[in-house]
């Protein structure tokens, strides 16, 4: 497979072919290769390839370039999704996104309009007798077969592998097994306490019903209000409470049949105490807020924690505003709006203790238009192999590890686009409501916001003398030859490690960045991309083995015991005999 390309202008050199070379086309036609030569392609990146032995077929619809021919070539070729990112020895060189199912390259090239760029191509070998039954439709076999004999289509072996897209539509879904649930008002659980006689029940008798299990005594081991405690009998003590009124209950009625033991599961634990939110907050950790983060501005402000999303909400505002974000204006002839939302979330504590409420605006970036909105979005982060290797060299060399976090990163990009949205909820100027919001700055939800944050990063961290790692975009170095001290500072998205060979020049990193950007300073480093780091008298040890009990304890397996191999070893392996690969 060879690079195509329609255009005369994009070669550098030109050799006509007049030896009746011909292309085939899918539809099983030829058209003429007129010329074979050099092709250079600028990407937006501002990086050049040179493609050599490229076809030149005036006829051809669109510029091809083949990705067998750049593997060949040496280039790395990743692609994720909708996205198609072009790298060589380790250095980033362009990037494309899909377009009617091929790549379609970001290059630079002011003669061209954009439906003539370059695209990249893929060579496959599909059977032809699945090709064909896809193209049919989907139709059997047996019928393909009779068209072949016909000449309806071209005769080629009959595979017999099924097709799994027919197989997945002919399975059926088995109905849901019919529930039948009580609605009448106190018929699935309750408890009474008589305390009044009555011409059935005699005074000081609970009643319960027959199938209803009180776990009371699963908070044994948990902190309660001093007036409130159990007897040895489950009942209640309530002297205290109510003045020496009542007195404990005697006996409980209960059914003599079999109960089976029920498991409520840990996430349905509830204790009802009867004091202030302040005192709940302070003494009982036990008691947690069952409400669920609100989806909508309105929502958050008739939520019973509207106090505390309006504080979050105005601390988001003032942070975008501080930071120039955007100013009002009117809509520009031609130009359309984008709009915004609020999303909420509660961050929670190790024990499940709400930390914080934290807000953020989110611009509706999936709306953007490419080439009109935005250009390139590629940002890159940090490699874990990387991260692995800096720590390897902080424990050989006995550095010192910080860690900081860059508040509000993504609004501090610059943009170069023209991007208008429409006033915030509950922030509608009044008087202006006809006017909108120029964004001037990254703000997140932007698809070009992680490259545009990554951008002006890049030119703060060099103008403080760093230098950028070559084979590590996200790695920054800086070092005294005289003094043999320096730093190194490792970005992933908004969180740095730093490397320092002593806290003097840990402590002087910090205080440049933070006169630049708003910054969170985490101390020592402990957790980065869920590995912590631990220092031992030895050296340094990464674990993960919070994460690894997480997971466990959240799919319920924390009981089970560990064993010392990844499978069962009654298991007889046998060997291979196949055919390899490669």
């Amino acid at each position: 497979m060879k690079h195509v390309c329609k255009d005369k202008q994009m070669f550098e050199t030109l050799t006509p072919l007049e030896d009746g070379s011909v292309l085939k086309m899918g539809d099983n036609s030829f058209i003429p290769i007129c010329g074979l030569r050099f092709v250079c392609l600028e990407f937006t990146s501002g990086k050049t390839i040179r493609l050599f032995d490229v076809l030149f077929v005036p006829k051809i619809l669109k510029n091809l370039v083949s990705s067998s021919c750049l593997n060949y070539d040496g280039f790395k070729q990743i692609m994720e999704t909708d996205k198609f990112v072009l790298c060589k020895g380790g250095m980033f060189v362009g990037f494309g996104y899909l377009n009617n199912r091929m790549f379609h390259l970001n290059i630079v090239d002011k003669l061209l309009p954009v439906q003539n760029s370059a695209f990249v191509y893929f060579a496959s070998n599909v059977d032809k007798s699945m090709l064909w039954h896809v193209r049919l439709g989907h139709v059997n076999l047996r019928r393909m077969h009779e068209m072949s004999k016909d000449g309806l289509i071209p005769a080629f072996d009959m595979t017999s592998d099924k097709c799994k897209t027919c197989m997945l539509t002919k399975v059926t879904k088995q109905p849901f097994p019919s529930v039948i649930r009580n609605s009448t008002i106190l018929e699935l659980a309750y408890r009474f306490y008589e305390i009044e006689p009555n011409d059935s029940v005699s005074i000081n008798i609970v009643i319960e019903p027959r199938d209803a299990i009180f776990d009371e005594m699963r908070f044994s081991s948990i902190q309660r209000p001093k007036d409130l405690t159990f007897g040895a009998n489950k009942g209640i003590n309530l002297e205290s409470q109510y003045g020496g009124i009542m007195k404990e209950p005697q006996d409980i009625h209960r059914s003599k049949r079999g109960q089976i033991t029920k498991n409520f599961r840990s996430n349905f634990q509830l204790y009802l105490v009867e004091v202030s939110m302040d005192e709940i907050s302070l003494e009982y950790s036990y008691c947690y807020s069952v409400e669920d983060d609100p989806k909508t501005y309105q929502e958050a402000m008739e939520s019973h924690d509207s106090a505390f999303w309006k504080e979050a909400i105005d601390d988001e505002m003032s942070s975008i505003l501080e930071n120039n974000t955007w100013v009002l204006s009117d809509l520009p002839p031609g130009s359309k709006t984008l709009g915004c939302k609020w999303i909420f979330k509660k961050k929670m504590n190790v024990n499940r203790t709400i930390d914080k409420f934290k807000v953020r605006l989110v611009i509706e970036g999936f709306r953007q238009k490419p080439s009109i909105d935005y250009s390139d979005t590629y940002a890159p982060v940090a490699r874990i192999y990387t991260i692995r290797l800096l720590v390897a060299l902080a424990s050989i060399h006995n550095l010192v590890i910080h860690q900081m976090d860059v508040k509000i990163a993504f609004l501090n990009g610059d943009l170069d686009k023209e991007v208008y949205m429409k006033q915030p909820e509950g922030f509608i100027m009044s008087g202006k409501e006809h006017m909108v919001c120029k964004i001037v700055k990254s703000l997140y939800g932007l698809k070009q916001a992680p490259k545009q944050w990554h951008q002006k990063f890049d030119e703060v961290i060099l103008s403080f003398s760093f230098k950028t790692n070559q084979c590590d975009k996200c790695v920054y170095s800086r070092f005294d030859d005289s003094t043999r001290n320096g730093m190194i500072i490792c970005l992933y998205v908004d969180d740095m490690l730093f490397f320092g060979t002593d806290q003097n020049q840990v402590g002087e990193t910090k205080k440049l960045l933070s006169s630049k950007f708003s910054m969170k300073n985490l101390g020592e480093a402990d957790v980065i991309l869920g590995i912590r780091i631990k220092r031992m008298n030895k050296g340094l040890v990464m674990t993960q083995s919070h994460y690894i009990e997480k997971v466990l304890k959240q799919f319920n397996f924390t009981d089970y015991s560990p064993v010392s191999t990844p499978m069962d070893p009654s298991v007889k392996l046998m060997p291979d005999n196949g055919v390899p690969i490669s």
